[in-house]
């Protein structure tokens, strides 16, 4: 099958990626790391988390290709909201420099996934946030609304770290 499929979302997720990376630009490791004067996520567990989810858009699309071990799963998976606990978390992860190499390969894959078959031709359903018949376009499209909340955590977050 030919054509251009999902040209939205594959817009969508190319410029998360784009966002992620020109907000990380400049940063260190360190202060990806670094404890805000906020009850937050710090900026590693933020970027780690987005990809994580990635990870489970990618195996709605059934690509297992993408290497996300359980022990990033652990680190990135939670929805923590206190510093202390992210930190920790993020600590056990990835450099942030090693996160911006997966969300690439994780966007390179998104993109040929999303590229070469619609999603609403994925007639499996699944289980997702209580509903029981949830589509691969339910999963995707929540995904691509979680990402952009994300996004704008990691806004503020490296606001308030340029500001320290």
């Amino acid at each position: 099958m030919s054509g251009n499929h999902n040209p939205t979302l594959r817009f969508m997720f190319q410029r998360g990626t784009d966002q992620i990376k020109e907000l990380c630009d400049g940063l260190s490791n360190a202060d990806s790391l670094r404890q805000m004067p906020l009850d937050h996520n710090c900026i590693n567990y933020t970027v780690g988390h987005v990809i994580h989810y990635r990870q489970h858009i990618l195996k709605t699309l059934g690509v297992e290709a993408f290497d996300w071990p359980e022990a990033l799963a652990e680190s990135y998976s939670g929805n923590i909201g206190t510093t202390e606990d992210a930190l920790a978390g993020a600590g056990q992860g990835l450099t942030l420099d090693q996160l911006l190499a997966k969300l690439d390969e994780s966007q390179a894959l998104l993109d040929s996934a999303l590229g070469s078959r619609d999603v609403g031709n994925f007639p499996e359903t699944r289980e997702f946030f209580g509903n029981p018949e949830a589509t691969a376009a339910d999963v995707i499209g929540f995904m691509s609304w979680h990402e952009s909340q994300h996004l704008g955590q990691l806004d503020v977050l490296v606001q308030v770290l340029r500001l320290a």
